[in-house]
This record gives C-alpha cells, structure tokens and sequence, in this order.
C-alpha cells in the first residue's frame, strides 16, 4: 500500500482523527469565548494569583515556539492586543513542538474556579490544544509504524 493511500485511509477511518479535529473544535471555542470583559478583568490585576504567570507563560511558548519568562507587566501587554483571541483560535495543535507539550506537562495546575472567567478559558484552550497535538503525534507514528510494516 502507498504511503499516500495509507495515510489517507488511517484519517479517513481513524477516531483518533476525529478527536483531532473534536478538541481543535473545543479549543477554539475556548477561545473564541474569550470576551473583553475577561482581558479587562486579567488586565487590571497589579499582581496575578498563584499559578496564573505560569499558564500565560507556557501559552505564549506554545504560541511562539519559544520558552516565555515574561513578567506580568510584559504579558499584560500580549493580553491586551486586540488579536490575542484570533492569535488562539487561529492556533494549529499539528505545530506544536515537543518542547510546547513538554511545556504544558510541567505546568503547575491552576484551579480555574478560583482564578477568573480568564484564566478558566484559557486553561481550556491548553487543555484542548494539547490533547489535539498529542492526538496528532498518535497519528503521525500509526501512519510512521503502518508505513514501515
């Protein structure tokens, strides 16, 4: 069999292929729920809640590919551009790295319901994303393994 028709056949037929798409799905609603009120609500924190830096640090590595060690006063300024929300939704989980999902796992958890509307949506949209890219990652060593045998 092709490696064409291979990888066609396990995207076609795949339910992993289809919890891809389902969490890509719900991480862009995640952000797409994002609303003025919430960046305004974050914005006007002098100092954020414990475990908050840390999950506005690893999604701007997992935005930019890079490691993040911004300061609040900096992000505050990421947080504030009106195309932070598209820049999430836009997001593709295929490109993430191995150092964004190493990222992700070494995350301090944060408890959503203490920290705001803001933090809980974003929280959601990591939550998504990487299930999608390790979903993704899934696919790619099936079609890898498929391909090999």
């Amino acid at each position: 069999m092709a490696a064409a028709s291979v990888h066609e056949s396990l995207e076609q037929q795949s339910p992993v292929a289809l919890q891809v798409a389902e969490h890509t799905e719900q991480a862009r609603k995640a952000a797409g729920s994002l609303v003025r009120a919430d960046f305004t609500e974050v914005r006007a924190l002098k100092a954020l809640p414990d475990g908050v830096l840390d999950l506005l640090r690893v999604v701007m590595h997992v935005l930019t590919h890079e490691p993040c060690n911004l300061e609040w006063a900096d992000l505050k300024k990421d947080c504030a551009d009106p195309k932070f929300a598209q820049r999430l939704k836009d997001f593709q989980p295929e490109t993430m790295t191995e150092a964004d999902l190493g990222a992700v796992a070494a995350m301090p958890a944060v408890n959503p319901k203490a920290k705001g509307a803001f933090t809980a949506k974003l929280q959601k949209w990591l939550h998504e994303t990487n299930l999608a890219a390790l979903r993704v990652r899934f696919i790619r060593f099936a079609m890898f393994a498929a391909v090999a045998v």
